[in-house]
């Protein structure tokens, strides 16, 4: 019976601190293409692969600070020229009303999934990055 009581308490704990996923953002646009799903690590280490391909991409940490907005495998204080980045909607545009009602706060340096397209033909800011995620359909946080 103690060792039942044990196991009974180590799995609330457990089940205490898993986070779920909250949908911040969803477009639900159609597109004539599925998007892939693909890891940041492997989205990092082949990205060339993943031109011109709309992509759900996992695993990743979003970083925004001053002029840096990116897509890492890890949270990291600083930034590499391998990480991918992320043009959001725009959230200055008065018509897109779902996007700016997304707090960008709320998902800055927190592990995130993304569905937009990727492109090797736009690098970024200042040119610095292997490709960029833009047109971005859905955020989701873990909180």
């Amino acid at each position: 019976m103690r060792y039942l009581l044990i196991i009974f308490g180590l799995l609330v704990c457990i089940s205490c601190t898993k986070k779920n996923w909250k949908v911040v953002f969803d477009k639900k646009e159609i597109h004539p293409y599925p998007y892939i799903e693909v890891n940041i690590k492997e989205l990092k280490k082949n990205y060339k692969e993943y031109d011109g391909k709309w992509l759900k991409v996992t695993g990743g940490f979003v970083n925004m600070r001053f002029e840096t907005s990116i897509l890492q495998p890890k949270l990291k204080d600083d930034f590499r020229t391998s990480d991918i980045w992320v043009w959001y909607p725009d959230h200055e545009n008065p018509n897109d009303v779902e996007f700016n009602n997304v707090n960008l706060e709320r998902i800055n340096r927190k592990e995130v999934i993304l569905k937009g397209y990727f492109t090797t033909k736009d690098h970024g800011h200042l040119g610095m990055y292997p490709g960029v995620l833009q047109d971005i359909t859905y955020i989701a946080v873990r909180e």
